[in-house]
């Protein structure tokens, strides 16, 4: 049996509220930090006799929160590519309603390509978990973003790899619809490979 627990990175300083995506810097706020806190502190109790493997998305919220966790557990962080943020063309855009500047990036033909299939994203982080349940022999923290942590989710328990539904890998928000707030952290427990894994949800503001 073996845990893997995805952690959200922590809220977000984002002065001019756009969509930060893949977007160079954008640390964690000084209420994102004291959210990784909390998410640290309980991690550290989760995992206090099996000190795990942590690995987290190369954008800065992720590399804050990831420093923060790693810090109270006393382990190294090592960074991988493959838990990075959906890509987006809309990254840079406003939060607020902007109707014609979202219309006019949709059809931007040079920025359409960035958009990032729900299934791809899935199966990108299903091939990276993988891989760890291989490596480790401890629990697994795996710092990433909402996104990206829902579809891994989805696509344990749907097994998309296996059963390869075109609407199922490309809609699934349709169907599939969990919490994943801030600093949260979703543990998916293993306990073979011929059943799905086991799903629990925590958050800070639950405490």
């Amino acid at each position: 049996m073996i845990r893997v627990h995805f952690v959200r990175h922590g809220a977000v300083h984002n002065p001019d509220a756009v969509v930060y995506g893949r977007l160079p810097g954008f640390p964690l706020s000084i209420e994102g930090q004291a959210q990784a806190r909390a998410t640290a502190s309980h991690l550290r109790r989760l995992l206090a006799t099996s000190p795990p493997f942590v690995l987290a998305s190369p954008l800065t919220r992720a590399q804050d929160t990831a420093a923060i966790v790693a810090d109270a557990l006393d382990v190294p962080v090592r960074t991988d590519e493959r838990l990075v943020e959906a890509d987006s063309p809309f990254d840079g855009l406003p939060r607020r309603f902007a109707p014609i500047q979202y219309l006019a990036r949709y059809f931007d033909r040079e920025r359409t390509h960035q958009h990032e299939a729900p299934g791809d994203v899935a199966l990108r982080m299903m091939q990276v978990t993988r891989e760890l349940l291989l490596q480790a022999n401890s629990d697994v923290v795996m710092v990433s973003h909402q996104f990206p942590i829902q579809m891994a989710r989805f696509g344990f328990e749907r097994r998309i790899d296996e059963r390869p539904a075109y609407l199922v890998k490309r809609f699934p928000f349709v169907l599939f619809r969990v919490r994943c707030t801030l600093a949260s952290v979703t543990t998916l427990t293993f306990l073979g490979s011929e059943r799905p894994p086991k799903a629990h949800y925590w958050e800070p503001a639950q405490q």
